[in-house]
């Protein structure tokens, strides 16, 4: 997280939603970094995922072995993706209700809501990791 951190301050500082998806043993296949201004369904989640097919051809990625790990809760959009993906963990920083008190427009429904909502695939849901640097991450954004 702390790698996805500083990646998300060097590429894109006045959005920092990066993501990042590892294997099993932690090794990082693929990135992303927000890009809503090139596209509005370009959030970090949805690019690290293209970013994977992109480069490792569907047939042999294992997306059930795989953790997102994300600067920000996955929005619904988001959290959809990584369902239809079938990725087996999301790790994410700060929650959507932070995000929502310091002025990001945000849809009100929480990635473990959209999960529950799911009858294919279950994610495992880990918040609030490196809180509070995420959470800075995003407060300095907002001064700017």
């Amino acid at each position: 997280m702390r790698e996805l951190i500083e990646h998300a301050k060097e590429h894109n500082a006045k959005y920092p939603f990066a993501a990042m998806v590892v294997d099993e043993h932690g090794h990082e296949l693929c990135r992303g970094i927000n890009r809503s201004q090139d596209s509005p369904v370009l959030h970090g989640e949805i690019e690290a995922i293209q970013r994977c097919v992109d480069t490792h051809t569907n047939e042999k990625l294992q997306w059930s072995r795989y953790t997102l790990l994300t600067t920000a809760e996955p929005c619904p959009m988001c959290q959809g993706a990584i369902l239809w993906a079938g990725i087996k963990r999301v790790v994410y920083g700060t929650s959507i209700e932070h995000l929502t008190e310091k002025g990001f427009g945000q849809i009100q429904l929480t990635s473990r809501e959209v999960n529950r909502a799911s009858d294919f695939h279950k994610t495992e849901i880990i918040g609030g990791v490196l809180e509070k640097q995420t959470d800075q991450l995003f407060r300095q954004q907002n001064t700017k």
